[in-house]
């Protein structure tokens, strides 16, 4: 994954960077450094299961506002 992906990849999580380093308990400044560096293998795959559980969560709150039809 390039920098370029994962900005992209982060945006349509809709989280920030910092938020990001938050979540995976790494250090903010860390992360600001995969501009420099490779971005981990492990991010790509983290990545697709937060959108995931984000997807499942909504879905599980959107489920409970609905009203029986009997």
């Amino acid at each position: 994954m390039t920098n370029k992906e994962f900005a992209k990849r982060l945006k349509e999580v809709n989280l920030t960077r910092k938020e990001f380093a938050a979540q995976v308990d790494y250090a903010y400044q860390a992360v600001l450094n995969w501009s420099n560096h490779p971005i981990p293998g492990w991010v790509d795959s983290w990545l697709r299961y937060y959108d995931s559980a984000q997807k499942y969560a909504k879905l599980l709150e959107d489920l409970r506002e609905l009203k029986p039809i009997i």
